[in-house]
């Protein structure tokens, strides 16, 4: 299961998840990041309350990361992630 809160009266807006990133959860948490994409020109991805992170969920942090996003991480394993993401992604804006 996944939460998503999102705070679009911050700039950049907040998109905060909770719980494991994973299977369904990975195109709901796309749907979301996309719908905050076209009402605002930056956004910041909140990973802090992550406990997974599985194939495709790692493939959308990249996604979110070229486009802009960013990643904050303050736990090993997302930190660790996120660290691995700066350093092998271009970023296209």
């Amino acid at each position: 299961m996944l939460k998503i809160t999102i705070h679009e009266d911050s700039q950049p807006a907040r998109i905060r998840i909770e719980g494991k990133l994973k299977g369904v959860w990975v195109k709901e948490l796309e749907e979301a990041w996309r719908a905050v994409q076209r009402n605002h020109r930056r956004s910041l991805l909140d990973l802090s309350e992550v406990s997974f992170i599985d194939t495709a969920g790692c493939e959308l942090l990249c996604l979110m990361y070229r486009n802009g996003t960013e990643l904050l991480a303050d736990q090993p394993f997302t930190r660790y992630l996120v660290d691995q993401i700066k350093a092998k992604m271009p970023r296209n804006s």
